[in-house]
């Protein structure tokens, strides 16, 4: 069955520290979790962490003594999931995403504690839509941007939680789960948030 937004709704139960205090997600096909980290320009010092929440998390980077630490994971046998927490984005960061775009194919999400949101699809090399899962707006207008602006909007559609059109703000977050799921075919399981084992290293260089 086709994921949507409804089927990520465990989020804020199981994963609200991460969410609340600033996430980044991304799904990066063909590559290793070493790799992944290398080409975001993670710092040489690599140790294992277990799930995103709690002690021994890639969320307890003063634990591990790692700045804005990120943790990669493999998820299926073509996709590597990569997670960061405490608001420090990978993917805003054009240094950051322009190694993985120029050879992999990527979907990346964010949202910070200043209400700051992104979600990104690259394909084939290049950046085809992004935009601001947050604010609502016409589909379109100047806050879809790439190359293929309109690319996901049926998508987008289909799995609800993002806003076309004004109203409440809805579960956006989940909606971004489940957008990335219908893209990369991987979904992601609140079991595998909690015990899936990332290689984790820290990106502080790319602070402020």
């Amino acid at each position: 069955m086709a994921s949507t937004c409804a089927d990520y709704a465990w989020l804020k139960q199981e994963c609200g520290g991460w969410i609340e205090t600033g996430y980044a997600f991304a799904l990066v096909r063909n590559v290793e979790p070493g790799e992944l980290l290398d080409l975001i320009g993670a710092g040489e010092e690599r140790i294992t962490t277990v799930g995103i929440e709690g002690e021994g998390s890639v969320a307890a980077d003063w634990e591990h003594g790692l700045a804005g630490a990120a943790g990669a994971a493999m998820v299926s046998d073509e996709w590597c999931a990569l997670a960061q927490c405490h608001s420090e984005w990978f993917c805003v960061d054009p240094a950051t995403i322009e190694p993985i775009a120029v050879t992999h194919d990527w979907v990346a999400h964010a949202s910070n504690i200043n209400a700051l949101s992104t979600f990104q699809w690259g394909e084939g090399g290049s950046l085809r839509t992004t935009f601001d899962p947050l604010i609502s707006h016409p589909p379109l207008n100047y806050t879809y941007g790439g190359r293929e602006p309109g690319a996901l909007l049926d998508l987008v559609r289909e799995v609800g939680g993002i806003r076309l059109e004004d109203g409440p703000i809805e579960d956006f977050i989940a909606g971004c789960f489940a957008l990335a799921d219908r893209i990369t075919g991987v979904t992601i399981t609140a079991e595998q948030l909690r015990t899936m084992e990332f290689m984790t290293a820290s990106t502080e260089r790319f602070r402020g």
